[in-house]
């Protein structure tokens, strides 16, 4: 999955990103078994873009679930996904998540955020 800020400096999104409202989070369950708390940036049905405050040690290609999490909406979605590319910043880590599966189960919960942004 490559994202026009990731490494590979041009988009290769098979499906439309949807931009979401500002402090939307998620959990990331690493294959530990620790759970880190992320903000989504935007969410496709093939992945999502992933913010976590501070340093991160993530590997590209490492097996995780993210779950997806609507509070308002009392929405709540586990997917398995892998890391496609990680980006170090000063004060965050952003990180590009591909889902291992086909992600139409994230389609509705797309459709229930639309208004929060415009797809890139």
């Amino acid at each position: 999955m490559a994202d026009a800020d990731g490494p590979g400096g041009q988009s290769q999104r098979a499906s439309e990103r949807q931009l979401l409202p500002i402090g939307m989070s998620a959990n990331l369950q690493l294959a530990s078994g620790e759970k880190i708390v992320v903000t989504l940036r935007d969410l496709s049905t093939a992945g999502v873009c992933a913010v976590r405050n501070g340093p991160g040690r993530f590997q590209e290609d490492a097996q995780l679930t993210i779950e997806l999490i609507d509070y308002d909406r009392g929405q709540r979605l586990e997917v398995p996904a892998s890391v496609r590319w990680v980006k170090p910043g000063r004060f965050s880590t952003m990180l590009g998540l591909q889902f291992e599966e086909n992600g139409e189960e994230v389609a509705p919960f797309i459709a229930e955020h639309r208004g929060g942004g415009s797809g890139t």
